[in-house]
């Protein structure tokens, strides 16, 4: 039997005209304001300016989305709401650092986390 294709949906990841994001909803393929491919080529002061600049209260707001209803506006940040969980929470700190220190694709960045992100990074 040959290679058969799935089949395309509408709105779904095989839709025509989509393109790869990361965790944070950030899509690859915007070099000009991806924080981590910025970050790459004018070095960590744009990861560290868009972890100023990007500190969202609710998951509303971090992805750009009017709530529904008024509970929608304390849905955390970091919540995948279309995940079925017994025990829901944040996601756990990187390198050892705990969750209150930041996540990746949005700030606050404690100082400790900020030593992390650019550890290996050229000075």
């Amino acid at each position: 039997m040959g290679h058969v294709e799935p089949p395309r949906r509408e709105g779904g990841p095989a839709c025509a005209g989509r393109t790869p994001r990361d965790a944070g909803a950030l899509r690859y393929a915007d070099t000009v304001s991806h924080p981590f491919l910025r970050a790459l080529d004018e070095g960590a002061s744009a990861l560290q300016a868009y972890y100023a600049q990007r500190q969202p209260r609710s998951f509303c707001e971090f992805y750009g989305v009017s709530p529904t209803v008024a509970a929608d506006e304390q849905v955390p940040c970091w919540e995948l709401p279309w995940l079925h969980r017994l025990r829901r929470g944040p996601p756990p700190g990187e390198a050892g650092l705990g969750a209150e220190h930041g996540v990746s694709y949005y700030g606050p960045a404690s100082p400790g986390r900020w030593r992390w992100n650019t550890s290996g990074w050229p000075r």
